[in-house]
């Protein structure tokens, strides 16, 4: 997903983010940042779904369909947590 900075900007000023606030920059950087992380995973769940160990490691781990980003960073999270 391709965000446009100057309707991001727009948006913003509209929800009340004033420039002169330093956290608004990062903010519209997070935003920024996310759009293209989000595709970046997608890409790489696709990738890993079809890898031979998929069907059999995601099935174990409760999973049947191919899984969301958030889906599949909670199912890490919560693997890794309680993994010591």
């Amino acid at each position: 997903m391709e965000i446009k900075y100057q309707q991001l900007c727009r948006m913003m000023d509209k929800l009340g983010y004033a420039e002169s606030t330093p956290g608004t920059q990062y903010i519209r950087d997070a935003v920024e940042i996310a759009a293209g992380m989000e595709r970046a995973m997608r890409t790489a769940t696709g990738k890993a779904t079809r890898s031979p160990s998929w069907d059999f490691n995601w099935k174990e781990l409760g999973g049947w369909n191919e899984p969301t980003n958030s889906e599949v960073i909670m199912r890490l999270l919560r693997e890794c947590r309680y993994a010591d």
